[in-house]
């Protein structure tokens, strides 16, 4: 229901700038907000997911047209090449603009496969990057009253709503992300410039790591509620410890080294950062709501942070194949904001979970939330298409029937359907593959109700052994078009066979 409510809260929210050239300001939350494009980017990646490729280009080319033509507090030398100006209904002294929009920028190449538009625009991409590569460069000399750690890094600027001038951790892992995506991209189109962009952004996360780590041994351990003690990573150079309020430690904080795929999620540094925020962060003020009853309810009312629908916290894991982590997480979000009556997501949940006196509606959360739902079924990254990865496995129970049609990925558009057939001993998974590129992997996940492995599996008809009974995946790498999975599963108590090749 919110899936379908999401896209018209966007268009009564969102609208045309007055200038007559027919592009779309986004709103991120009813007519209270401007144009804050750090949360804009999650309701236009959003649109360009459901194919809605043109009401997204008429929001990116805002940013496009007014680059360079606001300013944001920090100690920038210039201007010129930085995404923010939306002509006058800019928001938010936030310098992760930028790297929002450099990042939504490829996206919207990477999900469409528009290689006219985005050579059309590769001008104004090239010089978003540059502002950052020139910035960074103001910090690679010598600095008064500096240890040096910031080496590379943007020169300290402004948070978010916190507006002091510190070295932040998720502004820079975020503006690298960007980068990142801009090289990417156009060395997709052989843009003569992507091999020096490589380079460039390349250089900078070297930079990036080398500071957040220098700083990461010299801040305190953190305690895990098992006794453990594991390393932590500030929110900003020369912080040692927690920092001040929910805004800095967890929305801003370490996770964004994961989300932004600066570190890898399986990396041991993932796991340091991820128990921390499900011990600690998620759970206690200042930092995450109260849980009065801890024993009691740990459980349905941890793994969201203040703004539940804002942070992707849920994504790495993701990525480490932890579906169970990822679904509670997304849950207890949902049911944290999601108001029936109006059929809508809030942003925070005041002054009880479930209720809030705040905008109606906060597109931006929403379309995070959208999005994640979506994710369950299909997961599109660098190594391939996942289908069902996190599927409730509630949802194949009973004859149960579930699925997603035109999801936009990287690689082309694809449906996928799954039928439980009565009794609950097969499952079928219908996909549909509009490929435009061949992805390095095309796995589809069968999440048995009861847990069970797969004893055996045909595509199209025709017996495999191209399957892991211990994942529950099978492998259709290759394959385009209608392809037809149908998983047989072990009886219960029956000993699983091992891997197939």
């Amino acid at each position: 229901s919110l899936h379908a409510a999401h896209v018209s809260h966007v268009l009564v929210t969102d609208a045309f700038l007055p200038d007559g050239s027919g592009l779309v300001n986004t709103s991120v939350g009813t007519s209270t907000y401007g144009n804050v494009a750090t949360e804009a980017c999650r309701v236009v990646h959003e649109l360009d997911q459901r194919g809605l490729h043109d009401e997204a280009q008429r929001r990116l080319e805002v940013w496009i047209r007014h680059q360079g033509t606001a300013r944001q507090p920090g100690n920038f030398t210039d201007f010129d090449g930085m995404y923010y100006g939306a002509g006058g209904f800019e928001q938010g002294d936030y310098n992760q603009h930028h790297g929002w929009v450099l990042w939504c920028l490829g996206e919207h190449y990477l999900l469409t496969g528009d290689s006219t538009w985005l050579a059309r625009v590769a001008p104004s991409l090239l010089a978003g990057c540059d502002w950052v590569f020139r910035q960074r460069r103001n910090t690679t000399g010598p600095l008064a009253h500096s240890r040096g750690w910031e080496r590379g890094f943007l020169p300290a600027g402004s948070l978010e709503d916190v507006t002091d001038f510190h070295y932040w951790l998720s502004t820079n892992a975020l503006t690298w992300r960007g980068v990142d995506t801009a090289a990417e991209v156009l060395a997709a189109i052989g843009h003569p410039e992507a091999p020096r962009l490589r380079r460039e952004a390349d250089a900078y996360r070297a930079d990036l790591v080398r500071g957040f780590e220098t700083m990461r041994r010299r801040s305190p351990l953190v305690r895990l509620r098992d006794g453990r003690w594991v390393p932590h990573y500030p929110a900003r150079l020369y912080r040692r410890g927690r920092d001040v309020g929910w805004i800095r430690e967890v929305l801003e904080g370490p996770v964004h080294l994961l989300t932004t795929g600066l570190f890898d999620a399986r990396a041991p540094q993932a796991g340091w950062i991820l128990d921390d925020y499900q011990d600690n962060l998620y759970l206690e003020p200042p930092f995450g709501y109260p849980v009065v009853d801890f024993e009691a309810d740990w459980f349905d009312r941890g793994g969201f942070s203040i703004q539940p629908n804002l942070l992707a916290g849920l994504m790495p894991y993701l990525d480490r194949d932890e579906p169970e982590a990822f679904l509670r997480m997304f849950f207890n979000a949902w049911c944290a904001c999601y108001r029936d009556e109006i059929d809508a997501m809030v942003e925070h949940p005041n002054p009880a979970l479930g209720y809030s006196s705040a905008a109606h509606f906060k597109t931006s959360d929403e379309a995070n939330a959208v999005s994640w739902l979506r994710a369950m079924f299909v997961h599109a990254d660098r190594g391939g298409l996942h289908f069902g990865r996190a599927l409730p496995r509630e949802w194949l129970a009973d004859e149960g029937r579930c699925g997603t049609r035109g999801v936009r990925t990287r690689y082309g558009t694809v449906d996928v359907e799954y039928r439980a057939a009565p009794g609950g001993r097969s499952v079928t998974a219908t996909l549909d593959l509009r490929l435009r590129a061949a992805p390095p992997a095309v796995l589809v996940r069968f999440r048995h109700p009861d847990g069970l492995p797969l004893r055996a599996v045909k595509v199209d008809g025709v017996a495999t052994d191209r399957f892991d009974p211990g994942r529950n995946d099978v492998d259709v790498t290759g394959r385009g078009g209608r392809i037809t999975v149908e998983a047989e599963f072990q009886p219960a108590g029956a000993t699983p066979a091992g891997p197939r090749p």
